[in-house]
């Protein structure tokens, strides 16, 4: 169980057609600098995107997950 003093970190990432820039600016998060003890995770959200930015975040999520780091998406779809 996590204690209530644990240190968190969410960085929350909107997006909307950031399909061309959204891996650099994930890559420029300094994740080796923060704390190990550190809780942290990076939540999406993505505004409807007709740029592909929605199957980017996907592989961006796989990789990250694959370093542990948590991460969570919310996508807006227009009807």
């Amino acid at each position: 169980m996590e204690s209530p003093l644990e240190a968190r970190l969410c960085i929350y990432m909107p997006s909307y057609n950031a399909r061309e820039f959204i891996h650099a600016t994930v890559n420029r998060i300094p994740w080796a600098s923060l704390p190990p003890d550190m809780h942290y995770e990076l939540l999406f959200v993505d505004n409807a995107s007709t740029d592909g930015t929605p199957d980017v975040i996907a592989d961006i999520c796989t990789e990250l997950e694959e370093r542990g780091i948590r991460t969570h998406t919310w996508l807006h779809q227009v009807n």
